[in-house]
């Protein structure tokens, strides 16, 4: 059957709209600018060859990460054709990905290894005390509701329908608020999460900032990108900690307790044996 992809601009919207997440499309869009730019001549990528197309994504980046993202690009332009040797070398990319990872996370870990759980939390406390309620929200939800960066990229609501899109904080009244998530990595396994939260110092967080800034408040920004969540996270979190590592310094703590673990999995999105696994933490 004939593709539809006849030019360059039917590539390229073909690719935004993979995913109906707007910094997902964004990061698609700019992949494929990547590639197009390393391709230089006339060429679909649906015509072109595999052994050439993986050269193309060698040239892209030196990132594993950024590779395996033009790797799906380039996949699902070339969606039902024969795609062997580059199916190989994504196989090939993955590993890189995962050593990279483990290795990033072992140098960042190894940085804040006399850090514990309670250190976490007493910082959580003292962002509410110093009135810093975007820190004490952000941090409150790494240490409490144990989320990936994605989660935290929330707006403040009083708007009580049930139907509101992204991730927001939804104030039911004076004591009580829903943390709701639409949009996080593993959503489409584990669905819509919505968890009430009655802790003092978090709901009179959400409601000053709401007061201060109205509805639809995005604490980290209202057109904030996915690349750019990682560096305004860290500007609140203790010491600069990434999500990772404020993750993996709870999971040693709790990691003998079954029903933590239970609960953090159920949190997080994540199945037990990923987190042993992903984090290499659990005995």
């Amino acid at each position: 059957m004939a593709s539809p992809l006849k030019t360059y601009e039917d590539e390229r919207e073909y690719v935004k709209n993979l995913s109906p997440n707007k910094n997902t499309q964004h990061t698609y869009v700019m992949t494929y600018n990547k590639i197009r730019k390393v391709i230089e001549k006339p060429l679909m990528i649906r015509d072109a060859d595999q052994d050439f197309l993986v050269q193309t994504i060698k040239d892209v980046s030196t990132s594993a990460q950024t590779r395996n993202v033009a790797l799906s690009v380039i996949f699902r332009i070339r969606e039902g054709m024969n795609n062997n040797k580059l199916e190989l070398y994504r196989i090939q990319n993955n590993k890189q990905r995962n050593r990279d990872s483990l290795a990033r996370q072992s140098a960042e870990f190894r940085k804040y290894e006399n850090v514990d759980y309670m250190d976490l939390v007493k910082y959580t406390d003292q962002q509410f005390k110093n009135k810093d309620y975007v820190s004490h929200i952000v941090n409150y939800l790494l240490v409490h509701f144990n989320v990936r960066n994605q989660d935290v990229n929330v707006y403040i609501t009083t708007d009580k329908s049930e139907d509101l899109e992204g991730n927001y904080i939804q104030i039911i009244n004076g004591s009580r608020v829903r943390y709701v998530r639409n949009n996080y990595k593993t959503i489409a396994t584990y669905g819509r999460k919505s968890q009430d939260i009655t802790t003092k110092s978090f709901v009179k967080s959400a409601i000053a900032l709401q007061k201060e800034y109205g509805d639809d408040y995005h604490i980290l920004g209202k057109d904030i990108k996915s690349t750019s969540l990682t560096k305004k996270i860290v500007s609140y979190t203790m010491l600069g900690m990434t999500e990772a590592s404020v993750f993996k310094i709870i999971l040693k703590t709790f990691r003998n307790d079954a029903d933590i673990l239970k609960n953090i999995s159920e949190n997080r999105g994540t199945s037990l044996p990923e987190i042993v696994n992903e984090y290499d933490v659990i005995s």
